[in-house]
């Protein structure tokens, strides 16, 4: 087997992992509701970074006579996994925004209350705040079965 075949064979199977991680980042973003973060962006950009790495190895060791096939392959690939990590951005993008706290937000979803206290709690001062105030921000106390 030529060297040729056998870097294709690991781009190709790369490419396989390449869509089992971001199915996996897919799942854990629906998960836990995970926002922009430099951390998150990281992991989000490194497997993208490899790809084009093992891209460019398949095709530094392709036929230099017949690049059609392989240009279009690169292409292919590429803008499919550009895809999915816009996808993956865009879905932590979401998230952010469904995690800002506002006083309407608050008081309308109280199944979405748990995405937004992180924000709450860092711009918000609640020490301090009367009874009243508290009040204005949140609302009355919901009735909760515990």
């Amino acid at each position: 087997m030529s060297v040729s075949k056998i870097v294709n064979y690991a781009l190709y199977l790369y490419v396989l992992l390449y869509a089992l991680i971001y199915y996996i980042f897919i799942s854990y973003i629906n998960f836990v509701h995970a926002t922009i973060s430099l951390m998150s962006i990281s992991a989000l950009l490194l497997p993208f970074i490899l790809l084009l790495f093992f891209q460019r190895i398949s095709w530094k060791y392709t036929n230099k006579h017949n690049k059609r096939k392989p240009k279009i392959r690169f292409i292919v690939i590429s803008s499919l996994g550009f895809a999915l990590l816009v996808f993956c951005v865009v879905m932590l993008g979401v998230n952010e925004s469904e995690s800002r706290f506002t006083t309407e937000r608050w008081l309308n979803d109280v199944e979405g209350r748990v995405y937004l206290v992180d924000d709450l709690i860092n711009e918000h001062e609640l020490i301090g705040m009367t009874k009243d105030e508290v009040f204005a921000l949140l609302g009355s106390p919901t009735e909760t079965e515990y």
